[in-house]
């Protein structure tokens, strides 16, 4: 593949889990022999191009809107400037435009979805290949539009953790001051897990336990959390909550604690590093991952969604407080969850597998039928997500205003 150019379409340059995987599947073909073309509106995620001597162009991102045109004609120039034999987008948005380039210029597109159900009600185009993170969603997928596992694949395997795998794992003594790290950006949908992990730590606080909690992350929330821990400091008379705000590198914050806490990349960077791992449920309970639940976390992308039973949630609260007590459960939990995470998410692993699918997909070709009937599928999927994005902002807005109201 040899003199081959893959360009990578990110809706996005700003800092967030999915840019970091497609920053990975980018470094992994050019290692490859690819050569590699970044695409994404500007932002901060763009110091991690240079410092990676990665080539990228930015362009507006404005979707399912009259404006959407600007950063589709953008998009466009780079794409008959940079002559790519392949294209690789991630999310929505960017898989409908790069799959009117397709159908324009008969380049091959690989799509990748990140995240969950949010994509069970978006007109998904099955053309090319199509790549989830998560098990849950390649499922829903692969119901809805009876896709076959050549159309679409779960490719966990997307984060580089070396340098979290280099952390020497600390011991839990017991009896000194407990350390977590929540980690992940603190949004409106996330109040009720959010919450329920600050009720949590008031209830060891209670019961006379020394705990200290770093917050990560920024995000609609802030205001909220800010105020909320405020009160519960000031109640103890000392630091138990200490927020940081959005952090590029999470490494200084996971060294020292006993536990993270969040979801998705969050967490799965932590336990990387040996550290155990609480799942901010959307029911509201924590949820450590075990050897027992590892892979029902997994299916959901350590995401929270599925629903407990009243013995998991039983079992779950047995195991938060066997772990801050049994330090040689502690150690087992620390072990099992670093060889897991890195097994099975690790992009060192699928070197192959990714050579593969490229390789197989640049020599894919369409006949002009086939892009005739791409390009009205494009269209369509346009004006149903411009309706869709109507509603979405409506939502959004007045979930604002309640939020703000309570």
């Amino acid at each position: 593949m040899k003199d081959k150019k893959i360009i990578f379409v990110l809706h996005t340059f700003e800092h967030a889990g999915s840019q970091f995987s497609m920053l990975e599947y980018g470094l992994m073909a050019k290692q490859l022999g690819f050569k590699i073309y970044f695409v994404g509106e500007s932002g901060s995620f763009e110091r991690e191009l240079k410092k990676n001597e990665i080539p990228h162009d930015n362009r507006c991102y404005i979707p399912f809107s009259p404006l959407s045109i600007i950063g589709l004609i953008k998009l466009i120039r780079i794409v008959v400037r940079e002559k790519p034999d392949l294209i690789h987008c991630n999310t929505y948005w960017p898989h409908i435009e790069c799959l009117f380039i397709k159908a324009l210029f008969g380049i091959p597109v690989v799509s990748t979805f990140p995240g969950g159900p949010i994509f069970f009600s978006k007109p998904i185009i099955p053309s090319g290949k199509l790549i989830s993170y998560s098990d849950e969603l390649t499922k829903g997928l692969k119901l809805k539009y009876n896709l076959n596992s050549r159309q679409i694949s779960t490719i966990k395997n997307r984060i580089n953790f070396s340098k979290f795998r280099s952390l020497i794992p600390i011991q839990l003594s017991g009896t000194g001051k407990l350390h977590y790290t929540m980690i992940g950006r603190m949004d409106i949908e996330k109040k009720n897990s959010i919450s329920s992990f600050i009720h949590y730590i008031e209830s060891l606080l209670s019961q006379k336990r020394s705990v200290e909690v770093i917050m990560v992350g920024g995000g609609d929330l802030i205001e909220y959390v800010s105020n909320t821990t405020k009160k519960i400091n000031q109640k103890y008379e000392h630091e138990v909550f200490r927020l940081v705000g959005h952090k590029q590198d999470v490494l200084p914050y996971i060294v020292k604690t006993h536990f993270v806490v969040g979801l998705g990349r969050g967490v799965m960077e932590g336990m990387s590093a040996g550290k155990p791992a609480f799942v901010t449920c959307q029911d509201g309970h924590l949820s450590l991952v075990t050897r027992k639940n590892a892979e029902k976390h997994s299916y959901y992308n350590f995401a929270g969604r599925f629903a407990f039973n009243n013995e998991e949630k039983a079992i779950d609260e047995s195991n938060c407080i066997r772990i801050m007590d049994d330090p040689k459960y502690y150690g087992e939990v620390s072990a099992f969850v670093a060889e897991y995470i890195h097994r099975n998410y690790d992009v060192s692993y699928i070197k192959n597998e990714i050579e593969k699918l490229y390789r197989f997909e640049i020599q894919s070709v369409l006949s002009y039928f086939q892009r005739m009937k791409l390009l009205f599928q494009c269209i369509k999927a346009a004006v149903l997500g411009m309706w869709d994005r109507v509603k979405h902002i409506r939502k959004s807005i007045q979930s604002k205003l309640n939020n703000r109201l309570s």
